[in-house]
């Protein structure tokens, strides 16, 4: 038991980790990924785009909720600056599916968030 122990403290010094409370930290296996702890909701690097394009014609509200104040139309085919977040918001359906996320942009200096699904990157 002794050297099972021994052994498997050995491994965990060797690939960079501590024990603390029973549990293995492989902070130094991977020392540049980010934490999510405290970061708000972001999309991963396959879906963060600088610029969006509409899908169709969207309502740009002043939270990521359905019922939230309209503060503008983001028109189909147009592009807008996107922050590169995705939050977690009202579910809908549109833009023939089902989502919950929304992407806060800003079209001709109006800025709010949209139905994340009715966007595509602007290439």
């Amino acid at each position: 038991m002794r050297n099972k122990l021994a052994s498997a403290m050995s491994a965990v010094v060797l690939m960079g980790g501590t024990l603390a409370a029973g549990v293995g930290s492989a902070s130094a296996v991977t020392p540049h990924a980010p934490s999510t702890a405290l970061q708000a909701p972001t999309a991963s690097a396959a879906g963060c785009y600088e610029h969006l394009k509409a899908k169709e014609s969207l309502k740009i509200r002043k939270s990521p909720k359905l019922k939230a104040t309209a503060l503008g139309v983001f028109p189909k085919g147009k592009t807008a600056t996107a922050k590169c977040q995705v939050e977690m918001g009202d579910y809908y359906y549109l833009c023939n599916d089902e989502d919950g996320r929304w992407s806060y942009i800003n079209y001709q200096g109006v800025k709010g968030w949209v139905p994340w699904i009715c966007t595509k990157p602007a290439n």
